[in-house]
């Protein structure tokens, strides 16, 4: 039996402690629970709440508010028990550190109405591993990503314009990296430090590469510059010591100090233009991984130097019977249309197609088209004849059995000349698709070697061309007869 004296000390001691909990507040002995399901206010209209799941949805509309070090954003104690995000469909702005140091989440998803992300809004973020930025965002601002140590993959919507200074600086664990076309600047020190990147593609609507923006990232190997970035910042690539190949754009005007500083030049440097328009870039001092390097010149952008094509559009480029599609482009893998074929006849034989206030003939061939000219030199000299019903259909994409015809009668009728054989040549698998009206023509230039079949004795003839076999066969059909 219990003796009556412990019994009524024990009895007099729940009492008093009883007493002494009744002093404090409900629930505060309930902090763990309460700590994953909390609640209040985050702007002037918008609220917060954080569920036991570890989910913060930001509900409401207008800005988050800016927070700072000496004012942290009201969930900031509960921070290692936020595991995502949800940023309302009405939210309009995230604020600056509004996410700061939420240490344990994983995922965020952005409201397209979202225009702006603060400073270091999402830095320090340890266990996020993927972003992806909306096409709704504007601006990412300074050091949004900064030190976000598990981040390995980056998407930047295609509505950004504007990099914050250091904005993903020190993501030591980053290996992919996707810019869209709508970003205008890359702020200083915007990926620094980030030494687990290998490849980097700056597209063309980057106008500024800010100092040092990729300086030690230490591994990163591949870089391509757009046609678009005008300035190439000081320190910008410095200290990349494993760079292997970088293309540099055709509008590049500044290349800033030390921007390319290495201990070895790079192995392989592409410029998309010419010689001489290199020789006018300002290169500041220090640049020797540059300057030094093995350099190139690539005339388009898209007609990269190792393709099968490259010979084949440099040279009827060089010799004036092709044009790009713009200053740096060539479009190989565009289909040639039936006006574009006739253009580049005109073009071999140099005539000036300029005036095309002139009556071609057929009624889809009107005065003052960019073919007019063309067309109706072609048709007069028997080169082309239309397609029935006074039509020519200029804008329709040319066959491989329409570029045979319009070639042998460019070169009978025109030039007066004979396809000569060079080699026998079986009937093709599929004659029965070629039409009656090109067999003779399609089989004289296979003759010749300017057509060649597809593979497995196939001719393919109703296929589009492209630019790029237009630009091979004219290519062979040049250095054979037009010497």
């Amino acid at each position: 039996m219990i003796n009556k004296g412990i019994l009524k000390r024990l009895i007099s001691t729940l009492i008093a402690v009883t007493i002494v909990l009744s002093l404090f507040p409900e629930g505060i002995f309930n902090i763990t629970v309460n700590a994953a399901t909390a609640s209040g206010t985050c702007g002037e209209n918008l609220t917060w709440n954080l569920n036991s799941n570890g989910v913060l949805t930001i509900s409401g509309t207008g800005d988050i508010n800016n927070f700072s070090y000496t004012n942290y954003a009201p969930w900031y104690s509960y921070r290692s028990s936020i595991k995502s995000v949800i940023i309302g469909e009405g939210v309009t702005s995230v604020g600056d550190m509004a996410f700061y140091d939420c240490d344990s989440m994983i995922s965020f998803n952005i409201g397209n109405r979202v225009k702006s992300l603060g400073y270091k809004s999402f830095g320090d973020c340890d266990k996020l591993a993927t972003v992806t930025i909306p096409n709704n965002v504007k601006t990412i601002g300074r050091e949004a990503f900064v030190d976000c140590d598990s981040l390995t993959s980056i998407i930047i919507g295609n509505g950004v314009t504007a990099m914050g200074d250091t904005v993903f600086y020190n993501c030591t664990k980053l290996t992919s990296v996707t810019i869209r076309n709508g970003v205008t600047i890359i702020g200083n020190w915007a990926f620094g430090c980030c030494k687990n990147l290998k490849n980097i593609t700056i597209p063309d609507s980057v106008k500024t590469i800010g100092n040092a923006a990729f300086m030690w990232c230490e591994e990163l190997t591949n870089v391509v510059i757009g046609n678009g970035v005008t300035d190439i910042g000081d320190e910008a690539f410095y200290h990349c010591e494993k760079l292997e190949n970088v293309t540099i754009g055709s509008n590049v005007k500044k290349i800033g100090a030390r921007a390319f500083s290495l201990m070895s030049p790079i192995k392989n440097v592409i410029y998309i233009g010419t010689a001489p328009k290199w020789n006018k870039i300002g290169i500041a001092f220090w640049n020797s991984g540059l300057t030094e390097a093995k350099r190139q010149y690539q005339r388009f952008k898209d007609v990269s130097l190792d393709s099968w094509y490259n010979e084949y559009v440099e040279y009827v480029v060089t010799k004036g019977i092709f044009k790009g599609t713009g200053e740096y482009t060539f479009s190989p893998e565009t289909n040639m249309t039936r006006a574009q074929m006739v253009q580049v006849f005109a073009n071999l034989s140099g005539i000036d197609t300029t005036d095309n206030n002139v009556d071609s003939g057929f009624s889809d061939v009107p005065k003052g088209m960019w073919y007019t000219s063309a067309v109706t030199w072609a048709a007069k000299n028997k080169i082309v004849t239309g397609v029935g019903d006074g039509k020519f259909d200029p804008d329709a994409k040319i066959t491989r059995e329409q570029m045979c015809l319009m070639l042998v009668n460019y070169i009978e009728k025109y030039l007066g000349k004979t396809l000569e054989p060079e080699k026998d040549v079986t009937t093709f698998a599929d004659d029965k698709d070629i039409s009656d009206w090109a067999k003779d023509a399609v089989y004289k230039c296979a003759r010749a070697g300017l057509v060649n079949g597809i593979g497995n004795n196939m001719l393919d003839p109703k296929a589009s061309a492209t630019r790029a076999q237009g630009a091979t066969l004219f290519t062979n059909f040049h250095k054979e007869y037009m010497k």
